[in-house]
């Protein structure tokens, strides 16, 4: 194997180009990884009863708090709607005022937060709909500011509620993937997401946890995993069990993973579970509770599972062990970081998995340990990246920049460029090593333009940075700033990437329009742009008027169409409407037609 040892020195020096300037900063390094486990949340110190459920029909999840999702921890409940559709009513939670209107085409769509005087703000997400009075204050911002995207705060007096006041209804908007409400309860002064159900809330369940399979993880040393294989669970009489009821381990350490589900009464739902907790030989050695996560560590969450069973299988497998950037305070109650040491003994573990309801299921078996030196598979790898300094990596057609802090472990890659002539590239590929490595913070990248000087300036805006795999596909990653010829922009993954141009302008198709619109509610089209972006580089912009006044069109980023609702203020008679869609290369598609209503 090669290594790049410039940057495993006793310093780390930073270069970057990136604003124009060139910066230079010295880091001492030190290989010393502190694990610090603070102790959970205790629920007796929470308002119990304080808060009630803001809908009034059975409640039925399919969604928890601190499930695992792509690249965050659910930070509340998915209440799921009492018939399957939308436009459930909805209530305030509790006596307090509307701090917040957020309305995005994506995220939470169309969201309330309900600030309260006892020092936690409730959030109401993916709504259909607000109040007649909310509504109308909102239009009115849109209108003024001439945008259907709004993040509003408020002071206490435009909108107060009592408990139980309407305040909307219950929707699919934003990146929501079918009707349901998001309901969140956060510590207002940071900024916490908590766990709503451990304010009281009731929630009929009568049902234990699944566990569905185990992942043992072999280590020559704590920093160097050699191998991990995957363990079938299988369940008897209600218990669970592994196949001979002892698994063997070679390395000096070992570590396990599990995938579990939480299900629930009266829903099909497998949702995320509560807590986990290990016992080595009868004592415990590692656990873990969900009971709140700051909004700002919710990306932690890619240290905590297994990262690469998530993007190679879609698999959610909850570690018992702590990498080394893990900063979260999830742990509980733990001697240490989770790895074991091989004694070359026959070690009895105990594996629970309980709800928030005490509903618990528990997996044992033995580990038969064969301390010894295991070999890694050989790759080849050039670069030694440290997880708690910055590093970069410059050479003469491209540079790489981490920021500390953006690995969860030191990490042995390799990375090149690798000649690529075809068409539409405009830069050989750079090979990122390997995107099964997570980022917590996003890279810098910059890659030389092949024949820049052939290209006209009009062109430079054309110019973006995509990410490529090996059936030519592409995802627009950014469109950054040009500097000596580089192209640069940021990237939250590894992979390969090359800079691409494109000049297709983004399509409309019209889906509800008429000429005669006097019968019509709406207008509704279809936007989409030729290249698919990645959600980082940015939605399509767009902007419609009619006889040159700008109206509100909803935006709907999942289904790609904008809405306009005739509300009255289009008067009868002939109209023109002009709708511009652009995308992030300042493409531009124009749409003009006149209707009457």
């Amino acid at each position: 194997n090669t290594i790049n040892y410039n940057l495993v020195l006793l310093s780390v020096y930073q270069i970057w180009r990136f604003d124009g300037k060139i910066r230079l900063k010295i880091f001492p390094a030190t290989f010393l990884f502190v694990f610090v486990l603070i102790s959970g949340l205790k629920s007796n110190n929470l308002p119990l009863n304080y808060f009630d459920w803001p809908v009034k029909h059975k409640v039925r999840l399919s969604g928890t708090f601190g499930e695992l999702r792509t690249n965050h921890f659910h930070g509340g409940l998915d209440i799921k709607s009492e018939d399957g559709g939308i436009g459930d009513r909805l209530y305030s939670a509790a006596e307090g005022y509307i701090s917040r209107i957020s309305v995005q085409p994506n995220g939470y769509g169309n969201a309330l937060f309900i600030t309260h005087p006892n020092g936690y703000t409730t959030v109401y997400g993916h709504l259909s709909g607000f109040s007649d009075a909310i509504s109308e204050y909102l239009k009115k911002q849109q209108y003024q500011n001439e945008s259907f995207s709004q993040d509003i705060d408020l002071d206490e007096h435009a909108f107060p509620v009592k408990k139980g006041d309407y305040i909307g209804k219950m929707g699919n908007s934003g990146s929501s993937q079918g009707p349901h409400l998001h309901f969140e309860i956060r510590e207002s002064s940071t900024n916490k997401q908590m766990n709503p159900l451990l304010f009281g809330l009731n929630l009929t369940d009568n049902i234990a946890p699944s566990i569905y399979s185990l992942k043992v993880y072999e280590f020559s040393d704590v920093n160097e995993l050699v191998s991990s294989k995957t363990i079938s669970v299988k369940r008897k009489s209600g218990k669970y069990y592994v196949q001979g009821d002892t698994i063997e381990t070679n390395g000096y350490y070992w570590g396990l993973a599990l995938k579990a589900y939480d299900k629930h009464d009266n829903t099909h739902n497998r949702n995320g579970v509560y807590a986990m907790a290990m016992e080595l030989d009868g004592a415990s050695s590692f656990s873990f509770s969900m009971d709140a996560i700051p909004a700002r560590d919710s990306r932690y969450l890619n240290a905590h599972l297994d990262y690469r069973e998530r993007v190679t299988h879609r698999a959610y497998f909850n570690r018992f062990f702590k990498l080394p950037g893990n900063k979260l305070d999830i742990y509980k109650g733990s001697a240490g970081d989770g790895l074991v040491s091989s004694e070359n003994e026959v070690r009895e573990v105990r594996l629970k998995v309980e709800d928030i309801n005490g509903n618990t299921s528990v997996l044992k078996f033995y580990v038969k340990e064969k301390r010894k030196k295991v070999e890694k598979k050989e790759e080849i790898y050039n670069y030694y990246l440290f997880h708690n300094h910055p590093n970069l990596i410059a050479e003469k057609d491209f540079e790489v920049f981490f920021p500390k802090n953006s690995l969860y472990k030191d990490e042995m890659v390799h990375i090149e460029m690798q000649e690529d002539r075809s068409d539409g590239y405009y830069s050989d590929v750079l090979k990122l090593h390997k995107s099964s490595i997570p980022l917590h913070k996003p890279a810098n990248i910059a890659l030389k333009i092949r024949d820049f000087s052939s290209l006209d300036s009009s062109e430079y805006k054309h110019l973006y940075i995509g990410k490529c795999d090996s059936k030519g596909r592409k995802t627009r990653i950014g469109t950054g700033a040009i500097d000596e010829g580089f192209l640069t922009t940021q990237t939250w993954g590894f992979g390969n990437y090359a800079v691409f141009m494109d000049k297709v302008k983004p399509s409309i198709r019209p889906i509800v329009f008429s000429y005669n619109a006097r019968r019509l509610r709406r207008f509704r089209f279809v936007i989409k742009d030729d290249v698919r972006s990645a959600r980082s580089a940015g939605p399509l912009r767009y902007r419609a008027e009619v006889d040159g006044q700008w109206i509100l069109m909803i935006y709907d980023q999942k289904y790609h169409t904008i809405t306009h609702y005739f509300d009255g203020s289009i008067k009868p008679g002939k109209h023109k409407l002009r709708l511009i869609v652009e995308d992030q290369c300042g493409n531009q598609q124009i749409f003009e037609k006149e209707f009457i209503k």
